[in-house]
């Protein structure tokens, strides 16, 4: 008979009492039956691992029940489950679903690799051909240059390659000199985008350990770009790896019980070697960085997703936790503005482009924020004068996107930059990518009017960031003598967010200790995470005291979110159901 009543309940065929036909959604929910153990263990494994307890499992719960021990037993079980791979891996997935960050197909075809953003950042090495002279050495031998190839009179170098330490790799021509400079070209800083001929043209060579370059693997089915590295499909590819690390850093935080908080406030990412490599690239496009040529960072590395300080590999990306800068009165550079998570992270800001848009999607993603245009029949004033802050229908939404916004102007990545390569990525007013160092004679004309470059960013950042406005709260006079000064990137004082005045702190960092302090992002976590695992979303009409006293629960508990987790799934109402 036992075995029957656990066939039955596999099959979904044990009845539970019905309950009132008038009864409401919630009234159901809250006051329905308590469900059966073998219910409860089936809830908890569905929800936490994403498949079904083993018939030994609905067994030995059955058998906790018979001798009063089933809740001790539904603990053990849940501890598991939360230590088990299938949660990891569940949490990998509520990460990409979480964080909404797209796997950045963008470009002019699907199958090309032109007007794409790249992932390698560096110039890609080809291998001698089969058959020639110096067949599998690798170098800058595509197209005309493919005739070194034979050249018996060739330079060959045998040097360790950063991604494979250990090992050497045959270079050919000057690529695997190790030189850093060609006289007058800083060659670890030539190719953000997908130029080939980059090296070739400055005279450059890998520079040590082939650290400007990366060997170009081949794809196999034409659908894809012919180089592996700049696809979205490829797991291991780079450019894959950007739609991944947000998603695995929100992962690694669950698993390894990491306050919640890190994923905004913190230091480090999750990144294996080649992704590691991605963000030294970036850092290095600003000469200031040039000591980043002889760190021995890809010695540590590997080719697992494991946790990584981001400043050891950008520099411009801080350790400090409350730098300052004000461009108002300073007339210096930052060295850089404070790493803070997902917030400066390259992949998401290559998703979510420009500040305001970033802006936006941080908030309905962190702080459950949502933006809806207002009622055409209501009438705002002053009329729309070009900040949308302060005047026109706009300041419905921007009253709130843009003091947000304001700490994420400094980072601008295009995906087609004339004159500057495909997927240039900049930190305005910081190192190399500072206005004066960028401005040049010779450039200016009707669309960019007082020598200007036309082209993106500078072209953008000289008409969007207008002074006076709110998100450049910098006046003309200030711009003219320091064209830099627009990037003030911090709320000014006075000025607030979530009600909350900001400590000074520059970049995405300010943003998020204001996110954090005014309790906005515990409380959209905890009902995010309710949603997630208890099957439903609050009811902020009925349940606002049961929100804040689950956010109190959350932060008391020190915003680690397995206890959350199993505190929700041991509670009464996951006890029961219909």
């Amino acid at each position: 008979m036992r075995s029957v009543l656990l066939l039955l309940l596999l099959l979904g065929c044990a009845n539970e009492p019905e309950p009132p036909a008038a009864a409401t959604a919630q009234t159901a929910l809250v006051n329905a039956p308590r469900l059966s153990p073998t219910r409860q263990l089936r809830r908890v494994h569905l929800a936490v691992r994403g498949v079904e307890p083993t018939l030994q499992q609905y067994q030995a719960a059955l058998d906790a029940a018979d001798a009063g021990t089933f809740p001790a037993f539904l603990d053990a079980q849940l501890d598991a489950a939360l230590a088990s791979p299938e949660f990891a891996d569940a949490m990998l997935g509520l990460g990409h679903d979480w964080l909404k960050v797209g796997d950045y197909k963008r470009g002019s075809t699907e199958g090309g690799t032109s007007a794409q953003f790249k992932g390698s950042h560096a110039v890609r090495l080809d291998r001698c051909a089969a058959g020639t002279r110096h067949a599998g050495a690798l170098g800058l031998v595509s197209g005309s240059a493919a005739s070194q190839c034979d050249d018996a009179a060739a330079t060959l170098n045998v040097v360790e390659p950063w991604w494979a330490p250990g090992t050497t790799v045959t270079v050919i021509g000057r690529a695997g000199t190790g030189a850093r400079t060609d006289g007058t070209t800083d060659c670890g800083r030539i190719n953000m985008g997908n130029s080939d001929n980059a090296l070739a043209s400055a005279n450059c060579s890998c520079g040590p350990n082939l650290v400007y370059c990366v060997e170009r693997r081949q794809t196999g089915p034409v659908m894809y770009p012919r180089d592996y590295e700049a696809t979205p499909y490829l797991a291991d590819s780079q450019r894959r790896m950007l739609f991944e690390e947000p998603a695995r850093l929100f992962a690694h935080i669950v698993v390894n019980d990491r306050p919640f908080t890190d994923l905004v406030l913190g230091t480090y990412t999750v990144a294996p070697r080649a992704l590691q490599h991605l963000y030294v690239r970036w850092g290095r496009n600003n000469t200031d960085n040039a000591m980043m040529d002889l760190s021995s960072w890809w010695r540590s590395a590997d080719d697992t997703w494991k946790q990584v300080e981001v400043p050891s590999l950008h520099p411009n990306l801080l350790a400090e936790r409350q730098y300052s800068f004000d461009p108002r009165t300073d007339d210096g550079a930052p060295r850089g503005v404070p790493a803070a998570g997902v917030l400066t992270m390259l992949g998401p800001n290559v998703w979510y482009p420009r500040e305001r848009v970033r802006a936006a999607r941080w908030l309905e993603i962190l702080a459950c924020r949502n933006f809806t245009a207002p009622d055409p029949s209501v009438v705002f004033t002053p009329a729309f004068n070009g900040d949308p802050y302060a005047s026109g229908s706009c300041q419905h939404c921007h009253r709130t996107i843009d003091p947000a916004a304001i700490h994420f102007k400094r980072l601008e990545v295009e995906d087609d930059t004339p004159r500057h390569g495909v997927g240039h990525a900049n930190f305005g007013g910081i190192g190399s990518w500072q206005w004066r160092r960028t401005t040049q004679p010779g450039f200016a004309d009707a669309k960019s009017p007082g020598g200007y470059f036309w082209y993106q960013p500078y072209g953008r950042w000289h008409v969007n960031f207008a002074p006076d406005t709110f998100l450049t709260p910098v006046p003309a006079a200030r711009i003219m003598a320091n064209a830099d000064a627009r990037f003030l990137d911090f709320l000014p004082a006075g000025e607030k967010l979530f009600g909350l005045e900001g400590d000074g702190t520059i970049g995405p960092l300010g943003f998020a200790k204001l996110l954090v302090q005014s309790g906005e992002y515990d409380r959209c976590a905890v009902d995010r995470l309710f949603e997630r695992f208890m099957g439903r979303p609050l009811d902020l009409t009925k349940e606002g005291a049961t929100e804040t006293a689950l956010t109190t629960q959350f932060v008391q508990g020190g915003r680690k979110v397995k206890p959350f987790i199993k505190q929700l799934l041991l509670s009464d109402e996951a006890a029961r159901g219909l």
